[in-house]
């Protein structure tokens, strides 16, 4: 998945993450409709974890099939090789078989790489990014 990609998927976690383990809500479709679901605080900025937050959910949603809340190693990656295998095993904390979205979620905000892309799209240098530096950001990657 490219950065872009990942930061589009990434951008609609936050809106179930006061209640990790209930049902999941549809992820937002359009890109406004997504900051706004990633903006925990509805700042009108993007932090690093409210990103990673995001990113978690939106993939959570798209590979949790029966709407449990919780993925299997099938849902996860069906036919997936070790690398794939060790991937989910990072993020299953407790050695269960299963990652749970609060797992997922902490996993992505351990991520540097949700740091960084703050950083690449803030241009004023408060340590957030609005949707204008974001769309912009968005538009050269």
């Amino acid at each position: 998945m490219s950065l872009k990609m990942g930061v589009l998927s990434g951008l609609a976690v936050a809106l179930c993450m006061t209640s990790c383990e209930t049902p999941l809500p549809p992820a937002p479709v359009n890109f406004d409709d997504r900051l706004t679901s990633a903006d925990l605080d509805q700042d009108g900025e993007i932090s690093a974890d409210e990103l990673a937050d995001f990113t978690a959910f939106h993939l959570f949603y798209q590979r949790d099939a029966n709407r449990d809340s919780k993925l299997t190693m099938q849902e996860w990656w069906p036919g997936a090789d070790k690398i794939e295998q060790e991937a989910f095993k990072k993020r299953d904390d407790n050695d269960n078989g299963i990652v749970t979205l609060k797992e997922a979620r902490e996993f992505a905000r351990d991520n540097p790489e949700f740091e960084q892309t703050i950083r690449q799209a803030d241009k004023d240098g408060d340590g957030k990014a609005s949707w204008d530096e974001v769309s912009a950001w968005l538009k050269k990657h």
